[in-house]
């Protein structure tokens, strides 16, 4: 009886491990996308979703719900397809996906190290304004890795053995119009940061 047990048990866990390595890909980039323009549209002037009625405090809560809760998700991914790559015998950080990937997942954990920093100031010995820099200088470099992480991946051996053409259509469509969208906020916050530093030590 226990043979059979161990049996249907490495089958389930089997299957469920296909189910994840087959799907995993997708969802890792449509929550990156979903990470990617929610801080554009909720915290950038004159882009942003919650405008009028909304309470500043109320943006950066719901801001640092839907960042911490993406870099679980993402994370999660990360780790599956890395066990799932291990179990395959295919090398780590070969590509520029991986590569970009890699950075992409650092610079978003000290991301959210950053903000949860920025949004409890008293708790932190670093000067706020060397705060605030810091998280604006880390979400501009993650946003760019992660884009072109996306770019990069979608026709790579393990991804395209895994999906459809029609999924790697949309997931190679939807970076570049994340990343043109955005292009001229992104140069905008470049030329704030490293041209007029005071303004925003001044918010």
């Amino acid at each position: 009886m226990a043979p059979n047990i161990y049996d249907n048990w490495g089958k389930y866990s089997h299957d469920v491990t296909s189910f994840i390595t087959k799907y995993i890909t997708s969802i890792i980039h449509f929550q990156s996308m979903i990470i990617l323009y929610e801080g554009v549209l909720i915290m950038v002037p004159n882009r942003r979703l919650l405008i009028n009625g909304t309470s500043q405090n109320t943006k950066r809560n719901t801001h640092s719900i839907l960042q911490i809760t993406g870099f679980l998700l993402i994370f999660t991914g990360f780790t599956s397809v890395a066990m799932a790559k291990e179990r395959a015998k295919i090398p780590h950080f070969k590509s520029l996906h991986s590569l970009f990937g890699g950075i992409a997942g650092v610079l978003l954990g000290f991301q959210v190290a950053a903000g949860l920093a920025t949004r409890f100031q008293r708790l932190s010995p670093i000067s706020p304004k060397y705060l605030k820099f810091g998280h604006i200088v880390l979400g501009l470099l993650q946003y760019s890795a992660c884009c072109l992480a996306l770019m990069a991946g979608m026709h790579t051996d393990y991804i395209t053995a895994r999906t459809t053409p029609f999924i790697r259509t949309v997931l190679t469509v939807l970076p570049m119009i994340a990343f043109g969208t955005s292009f001229t906020t992104i140069i905008k916050k470049f030329l704030e940061i490293f041209l007029k530093p005071k303004c925003i030590q001044s918010k």
